[in-house]
C-alpha cells in the first residue's frame, strides 16, 4: 500500500541569544509549538551566544557549520530562525546551508493564511504575505521552491481573488494598472493570464505583449484555465510555461503542451479548437519571442536554438500518422533520447557530414 498523504515538514529551530538576558529556550518552545501549528515537526534546536545576530549569516560560521551537521544528522527538510531575517540574512544563511530557510514572521503569516476563512481576512494576510516577500524575491525564490509546498508556500488567495482585489481597490485589473504605470511601455507580458477581460487583451494586441499559460500549474491550485484560444485569434503570442515545483511538481513540457491544448477544447466545449500545430509552436518559437530571442526561434542557417532527438520506435509514439500530433498529445519526456544545447551552424555541418 503506497502512503499518499504529505511528508511532514522537518525543521532545526535557530536562535541568538543575547546579552541583554532575554530567554531565548523560551522563545524557541514557543516557536516550535508554532511549527506544530503549522503542521511542521522540530528535529532539533542550535543557539548561539551573541551580542547581536550577525548581519549577513544570522549565526557566525562555526555555528552556521553546526546546524548544517544537524540538517544532515536529523533529515531536516529546512531550519526556521526565531527572528524576523533580513533580506540579506536570508539570502547569506541559503547561500551557507543550501536548504529551505524560514523565520518567525514568516511561520506567524502561514499560520494566519491557512486559517483565514472571510474575503477581507484573506485579502489582509496575502498583502501582508506580499509586503514580506517584496523584498526578500531573491532569498524566497530559491529557498521556498525545494519543497514544491510547506510553510511559506501557502496563500490564502487564488488568482481571481487578487483580480477582484486589485480592481476594488485601483478600480482596474492588474494588467490594466500595470500599463497605466508605463511598464508594458518597453514590451514584456504576463504570466498564467487566466483572469483576462476584453480591456485587457486588447492591451496585450496593442503593446505585442506574450501571455505565458501555465496550465499544470493553473490546474493544481485551481485557478482556473487561460483563455488561449481567444489570444491565439487575436494575434497574441503565447508561450508554455510549467512554472515553479511549488506549483506545479512535474514540470514537464509534453505535459503541459497536452493540458494547453486539452483544457482549451474544455474551456470553449469544441473539439477542434487549439491545434496540435499551434501548441507546438507555443512550446518553441512562442517561447523564444516571448523571452526576447528572435535568434532561436527555429533551426535555420546563423541562428542558435536546443536540438531534442525524440525515439518515434516506442509504444507511445506509434503508428506515426501525424508527429506533431504524436508530440503533443502523446509525447513524454522518456521519448528524448539525446539534447543538443546551443545547436549553431557549425555543429549542424559537422552532424551533415
Amino acid at each position: 500500500m503506497i502512503d499518499t498523504r504529505q511528508a511532514r515538514e522537518r525543521v532545526v529551530l535557530v536562535g541568538v541569544q543575547l546579552a541583554d538576558g532575554d530567554d531565548t529556550e523560551a522563545s524557541l518552545y514557543e516557536l516550535e509549538q508554532l511549527a506544530k501549528t503549522a503542521g511542521a515537526e522540530a528535529v532539533g534546536r542550535i543557539i548561539q551566544n551573541r551580542e547581536k545576530p550577525h548581519p549577513a549569516t544570522y549565526l557566525g560560521k562555526g555555528k552556521l557549520d553546526e546546524v548544517k551537521e544537524l540538517v544532515w544528522e536529523t533529515g531536516a527538510t529546512g531550519i526556521l530562525c526565531d527572528d524576523e531575517l533580513s533580506p540579506a540574512q536570508l539570502s547569506g544563511i541559503q547561500q551557507a546551508l543550501d536548504v529551505k530557510v524560514m523565520d518567525r514572521t514568516l511561520l506567524i503569516l502561514d499560520i494566519f493564511a491557512a486559517r483565514a476563512r472571510t474575503k477581507e481576512g484573506k485579502i489582509q494576510v496575502e498583502l501582508a504575505q506580499l509586503k514580506y516577500r517584496a523584498s526578500r524575491l531573491v532569498g524566497l525564490r530559491d529557498s521556498l521552491s525545494r519543497l514544491g509546498g510547506g510553510i511559506g508556500t501557502r496563500g490564502p488567495g487564488e488568482t481571481k481573488l487578487e483580480t477582484e482585489e486589485c480592481r476594488q481597490r485601483y478600480g482596474m485589473s492588474p494588467t490594466q494598472l500595470f500599463a497605466s504605470m508605463g511598464m508594458y511601455d518597453f514590451g514584456g507580458g504576463g504570466f498564467h493570464c487566466v483572469w483576462f477581460d476584453e480591456k485587457d487583451m486588447e492591451i496585450y494586441q496593442k503593446q505585442g505583449l506574450s501571455a505565458v499559460t501555465n496550465p499544470g500549474s493553473n490546474s493544481k491550485l485551481a485557478s482556473g484555465i487561460a483563455p488561449v484560444n481567444e489570444f491565439v485569434k487575436r494575434g497574441i503570442n503565447v508561450a508554455i510555461g510549467t512554472d515553479g515545483p511549488a506549483s506545479n511538481n512535474c514540470l514537464d513540457m509534453f505535459k503541459e503542451m497536452f493540458l494547453v491544448s486539452s483544457l482549451a477544447k474544455l474551456r470553449d466545449m469544441d473539439a477542434a479548437v487549439m491545434d496540435a500545430n499551434e501548441v507546438l509552436y507555443m512550446a518553441t518559437a512562442g517561447g523564444a519571442k516571448a523571452m526576447g530571442l528572435p535568434n532561436c526561434d527555429r533551426l535555420a542557417v546563423g541562428k542558435k536554438a536546443d536540438l531534442i532527438m525524440i525515439d518515434l520506435m516506442q509504444p507511445n509514439m506509434q503508428p506515426v500518422i501525424n508527429i506533431t500530433k504524436n508530440l503533443v498529445y502523446s509525447g513524454s519526456k522518456q521519448n528524448v533520447k539525446m539534447t543538443l544545447p546551443r545547436f549553431t551552424e557549425e555543429p549542424m555541418r559537422l552532424w551533415q557530414e
